[in-house]
């Protein structure tokens, strides 16, 4: 592996990132809305430190699985159940 190759690896970090709220609804939220509008909880050096914050949220919420989260979940409930980790080179936070 080349030096610049691995500096560039090296620069990747990740977002905890939360999906939007629907504004039309607004106990709900857009799971299928661009990466590029979801939110931005923090930012971590690695994929690892960036699952363990998400596992963390997610032992907050005072549900036990999806359906009830869904269901009887707040908007905050819901957004920090269905964060995702994601590199901070993701093609996908650009703006379209």
């Amino acid at each position: 592996m080349r030096f610049r190759h691995a500096a560039a690896l090296a620069l990747v970090g990740w977002y905890l990132m939360l999906p939007p709220p629907n504004p039309d609804n607004k106990n709900t939220i857009l799971l299928g809305a661009d990466l590029s509008l979801w939110a931005v909880y923090e930012s971590y050096d690695n994929a690892k430190e960036c699952r363990r914050e998400r596992e963390t949220l997610k032992a907050r919420i005072p549900f036990t699985d999806t359906d009830e989260v869904l269901k009887r979940g707040s908007i905050s409930d819901k957004m920090r159940w269905f964060g995702q980790c994601v590199a901070t080179d993701d093609p996908r936070l650009k703006q379209k």
